[in-house]
């Protein structure tokens, strides 16, 4: 009897495990603000690339999508190709104007799909840092969507195909609550690369009047500083008409050169050479890492990106060990530098 009791709650589990799940829709209605998709999407990852939007209709394809394990829909490194969908219901009358948004700038393509079912009618937009003067992302810095959601189900198809990291931070939009949104992400950024820039000028000038390399290092720094977080927040859009390389391999360069120019301004800031000998070879360790890091990156795009984060978080933390060791030491210069 006990063993008949154990089959049978097993197979009552399994059959409860395995049975398909449906997929809940997102309600939308002329109230629509925004809504975080990312715990709503399903994927799938085509390792081969053989689907394409030929299928996107085919129910075949779109049973095989299924919820994410991971924590957060970001499958880092891969050469696959991620899709993602949602079903989406407008409950209004009317048809809504809505944007779909993807927060990670740097991906090379995405391509957006909305499928309407009822009529048969597709709308679709590809983007990103790859398809060059791409005049779909000009009204944003970010990869973005406008459709008409008609009332009654759509579904919303996304793919992703990257080098990088293949990321999903996608929030849908009302149009009129995206611009003002946006209007406070733009004076935000604009107002950080403002306070860089400042910062970088102001030490080019007391260079100017000292003539101190650590000046000239720091004004080295911040610039750098300025250009990657220009390329990382998609801003570089608004500023080049052919934005493919500084959001891509020029990217990952500046950001070697920032954790290069990170390296060299303890080393004469804090004037390690012969005083510290362990930190200073710490900050010719850095300086070495960010240069191999940029050859490999002359290599494979794929390779200098995976270093790049090496590199940058082996400059962090050399920076900041000189900046505690010397402050124990009570160099004063370095109570400065640290904090």
């Amino acid at each position: 009897m006990l063993h008949f009791t154990l089959f049978l709650v097993l197979s009552l589990w399994s059959s409860a495990y395995a049975a398909p799940k449906q997929q809940a829709p997102i309600e939308v209605n002329a109230e629509l603000q925004s809504v975080v998709l990312n715990k709503a999407l399903w994927f799938l990852e085509d390792q081969d690339s053989r689907y394409s939007a030929e299928h996107i209709q085919n129910q075949e394809f779109l049973d095989q999508f299924a919820p994410t394990t991971r924590r957060s829909p970001n499958f880092g490194f891969t050469n696959a190709s991620v899709w993602a969908r949602v079903p989406l219901i407008n409950t209004s009358n009317q048809p809504l104007d809505v944007i779909v948004s993807e927060a990670y700038a740097l991906v090379d393509s995405i391509d957006f799909w909305v499928v309407h079912p009822l009529t048969g009618t597709v709308e679709h937009a590809r983007m990103g840092d790859q398809i060059g003067n791409d005049k779909n992302r000009q009204f944003d810095r970010l990869p973005s969507f406008r459709a008409k959601l008609l009332p009654g189900e759509s579904w919303l198809l996304m793919r992703i195909q990257t080098q990088g990291s293949a990321i999903y931070n996608v929030t849908l939009f009302h149009e009129s609550d995206f611009y003002e949104t946006k209007t406070k992400e733009y004076a935000f950024l604009y107002t950080c690369l403002g306070i860089l820039t400042v910062m970088a000028f102001y030490n080019f000038f007391i260079w100017l009047q000292l003539r101190k390399l650590a000046y000239l290092i720091y004004c080295g720094f911040i610039i750098t500083m300025v250009i990657q977080t220009t390329a990382y927040s998609g801003l570089t859009v608004h500023f080049l008409d052919d934005y493919t390389g500084a959001m891509n391999r020029g990217y990952i360069f500046v950001a070697n050169l920032a954790a290069l120019f990170a390296c060299l301004f303890p080393l004469v800031f804090l004037s390690l050479r012969g005083r510290h000998p362990w930190l200073e070879r710490l900050c010719y360790f850095g300086i070495f890492l960010s240069l191999v890091t940029n050859v490999c990156l002359l290599h494979s795009y794929n390779l200098g990106a995976k270093t790049s984060i090496l590199a940058a978080s082996m400059a962090s933390i050399i920076t900041l060990t000189c900046g505690i060791v010397c402050s124990l030491k009570r160099y004063r210069p370095a109570y400065f530098f640290t904090l």
